[in-house]
């Protein structure tokens, strides 16, 4: 079965499990790194919210066998059934500023892969990389929202990209404080305290940095002093910053990523074989000097 006719397939299945009324329609959705997903939207009159379920993961998990075709038609029902009576988003929140204001954060992107994404949002370049802007929100019964910022929001709020920026500075440590965990604590809390043992963590001390909520917490690195912190706890003034995600970055003594060989490779790696396309934040590394409070390429 190809995609295309997994898609009919989903569509004309689904119609005999709603009624005649409920709207099925796929829309296509650009992702960070500029990685589009296919998702199925369901209108349904009697229901204030309309969820959108992505079809690309549920026809990987078809095709590889570890679920069936009717297996995913349950999937659909049951996560549309669990989201179709949440209370709806106020927009009056997020169209008035001066109420968005308070929960206006940033997340870091590389540039060159989104180049589509940021033809249409306001953005503050950083190195390489980009600062997006959201609107955050506690969904009742589904936890954290994130709208994007596009160009057209800024307009009909009459600011500029400075302004989104100095509303996202002064909220990111109150909305997602940051969080710098030896990596060895990591491993333990996993159930792994063999795979890395005191005596490899004494001599590559290596530590995670992220924010509360684990989501976008690369963007952390941007918080005032918080890398001038991470300097302290390890004792050494020069840091390697290793994005090991958009959601995290990793953090070692710089003299210890040197001798460890090419950590660029390293980052290239596992970027290609183990994150979706979307975590992806860079293919190198980053250096930070503390005595100057400065990142470099």
């Amino acid at each position: 079965m190809t995609y295309e006719e997994f898609q009919g397939n989903v569509i004309d299945t689904l119609e005999k499990r709603f009624p005649k009324n409920t709207s099925l329609n796929i829309q296509r959705i650009l992702k960070t790194n500029d990685r589009e997903l296919d998702g199925l939207v369901i209108s349904d009159p009697s229901s204030r919210v309309s969820p959108t379920i992505y079809l690309d993961p549920l026809f990987d998990a078809f095709q590889s066998g570890s679920s069936s075709f009717d297996e995913i038609i349950d999937i659909i029902f049951e996560t549309y059934s669990q989201h179709r009576n949440a209370k709806p988003f106020d927009t009056r929140e997020f169209t008035d500023f001066e109420r968005a204001h308070d929960n206006i954060v940033f997340r870091l992107v590389n540039r060159k892969r989104n180049k589509r994404l940021l033809s249409d949002v306001p953005f503050m370049p950083y190195l390489d990389l980009a600062l997006t802007f959201y609107f955050l929100t506690e969904l009742e019964g589904e936890g954290l929202g994130a709208i994007l910022i596009h160009n057209n929001h800024m307009e009909e709020w009459g600011k500029k990209k400075e302004d989104l920026y100095e509303a996202a500075r002064g909220n990111m440590k109150r909305l997602l404080p940051a969080t710098i965990t030896p990596m060895d604590e990591i491993l333990k809390s996993m159930g792994l305290p063999d795979q890395y043992e005191a005596a490899e963590y004494e001599r590559v001390p290596l530590f995670v940095l992220s924010n509360e909520r684990k989501n976008y917490g690369a963007a952390t690195i941007l918080y005032e002093g918080q890398l001038k912190k991470a300097a302290e706890v390890i004792g050494k003034e020069k840091l390697c910053v290793i994005p090991s995600s958009v959601h995290e970055v990793l953090i070692m003594p710089y003299e210890k990523a040197k001798r460890g060989g090419d950590i660029d490779e390293m980052v290239r790696e596992v970027n290609y074989t183990t994150l979706s396309p979307d975590e992806v934040l860079s293919d190198h590394a980053y250096y930070y000097d503390a005595s100057t409070d400065t990142i470099v390429e």
